[in-house]
């Protein structure tokens, strides 16, 4: 009998949690950008964690290089960093860095945009990248 009392609590748990999932309770934010380099759009999405180094920085043809970086956690985002280099003989050069404090998450994809239209050159090639990144809070059932 004492069996059955211990998994009680546990089914409960289970039942909650799945009913959480499946109304859309549970969100979390999310970082997208759109980066166009001559007739190619990229998309990345990125999500908050507590370990910036972790990211894995987007390489656009061989040109540009984009990492987006988000730390905070589900409920809130510390700061936004977006570094854009050039390429130059094979190595990474610092175009641009933008830092966000504090930013405010946005309840859905098509609120205002966090950096604007950003246009980075590369000065020896004369290549342009365009991006721009959205800080939005996504829903468990936007996320299927």
């Amino acid at each position: 009998m004492q069996a059955a009392f211990r998994v009680f609590p546990i089914r409960i748990l289970f039942v909650a949690v799945a009913y959480l999932l499946q109304t859309g309770a549970y969100a979390h934010p999310v970082l997208k950008c759109q980066m166009l380099h001559g007739d190619r759009t990229l998309v990345s999405e990125s999500v908050p964690t507590r370990e910036p180094y972790t990211y894995v920085p987007i390489d656009i043809r061989n040109r540009f290089r984009i990492n987006a970086v988000v730390v905070g956690d589900n409920q809130q985002v510390e700061y936004v960093k977006i570094y854009a280099y050039y390429y130059r003989r094979g190595l990474p050069y610092l175009a641009h860095m933008a830092h966000y404090p504090s930013p405010t998450v946005q309840s859905g994809e098509d609120g205002s945009q966090l950096t604007g239209l950003q246009r980075v050159y590369a000065p020896p090639y004369g290549f342009e990248l365009q991006y721009s990144c959205v800080l939005f809070e996504r829903s468990a059932e936007s996320s299927k």
